[in-house]
């Protein structure tokens, strides 16, 4: 039970700062829906993550739901960063901000390739982690059955 807590809490964590980066952004576009919903968004999804952990049957399954859904989070974070920048090269009005867009753009490539890395580790990582436990037999042995 220590183990899922520990899961809840720093697993819920990252998924909870994953998430920031992916909603984070669109949120931010509205001034009035990121005043109102920011707060909420946090800890209903951190709370959501612990929930996720606390009720895993084991602290290796916990771990691996976590892992998995950092690893779609990581992925859909250059989606993000993609509606992010369109939103905002709309309202370029001028060189400067033509400039300042492009810069913004890199910046967001950057991230994204470093993201889907990191969704790449965390993937592989949560399909390790919490498997489901098998016999190890020899091939072609067969397990004698209990009697």
């Amino acid at each position: 039970m220590f183990g899922k807590i520990v899961c809840g809490i720093i697993g819920g964590l990252m998924v909870t700062l994953l998430s920031s980066g992916v909603f984070g952004p669109i949120i931010a576009l509205s001034s009035t829906l990121a005043e109102s919903i920011s707060g909420f968004l946090f800890w209903g999804i951190w709370l959501a993550a612990m929930a996720m952990a606390l009720y895993s049957s084991r602290t290796g399954k916990a771990w691996r739901k976590l892992l998995l859904v950092s690893a779609i989070l990581c992925f859909l974070t250059p989606f993000s960063a993609i509606l992010i920048t369109g939103a905002i090269a709309v309202e370029t009005t001028s060189a400067f901000q033509l400039s300042a867009l492009l810069g913004f753009a890199g910046g967001a490539l950057v991230a994204s390739v470093i993201m889907v890395i990191l969704g790449v580790f965390f993937l592989v990582l949560g399909l390790l982690v919490g498997r489901n436990k098998k016999d190890k037999t020899a091939v072609g042995e067969a397990s004698a059955p209990v009697i």
